[in-house]
């Protein structure tokens, strides 16, 4: 019985649905950082996220690969935009058979109908720089050619499973089987 309690103590599952935003991604880090188990080893992500704040996305990213845990991603429904880069910090990756992905050029905003030159620019460097940054992550933890990433970037359509296995976004097709009782940590913010 204890070693049950244990072992489930070791893996904790942690659910990250709807979108990623400033908020979501601090409820994370605090969930991380400060509720879970001291005796945590392995960190299983249930996602399903129509993607989100861009920078958001990138600090919670760059906290996953940090983290001295075992981090494992599972999609359980779409990962789309930004939540792919968040999906690609996992060491191991999963996807149910009708999982999607959508990859598509970051969009930028301005509310400045008088908007300058100046600020016009920094908002273009922002968007062209924020593409760099998901294209690397890309390139360094998928098998995708450049050329590939570029065109399904720049069209956004949606891809199957099969499509993230070939390229290496999934190491594997699989359905989600969880053990029984298992406990699911749901990050505060992201229903919807």
């Amino acid at each position: 019985m204890n070693d049950e309690k244990a072992e489930a103590n070791e893996t904790i599952y942690i659910g990250l649905f709807g979108s990623i935003s400033e908020e979501v991604t601090k409820a994370c880090l605090e969930l991380i950082a400060n509720k879970l188990p001291p005796e945590a080893k392995s960190l299983v992500f249930l996602m399903s996220t129509p993607g989100g704040d861009v920078s958001s996305g990138f600090v919670l990213y760059n906290y996953l690969r940090a983290l001295p845990l075992r981090v494992v991603m599972y999609n359980v429904g779409s990962v789309d935009s930004i939540g792919n880069t968040i999906f690609l910090a996992g060491e191991e990756r999963y996807t149910c058979a009708n999982g999607t992905f959508l990859v598509h050029r970051v969009k930028g905003t301005t509310q400045n109908d008088n908007a300058e030159v100046s600020y016009l620019h920094e908002k273009l460097s922002t968007v062209v720089a924020e593409e760099k940054k998901i294209k690397k992550v890309f390139m360094e933890r998928c098998t995708m050619p450049s050329e590939e990433f570029e065109a399904r970037f720049a069209k956004g359509e949606l891809q199957d499973a099969e499509y993230a296995l070939k390229y290496g976004v999934v190491h594997e097709i699989r359905d989600l089987v969880l053990p029984p009782r298992t406990k699911l940590y749901l990050v505060a913010g992201s229903s919807q």
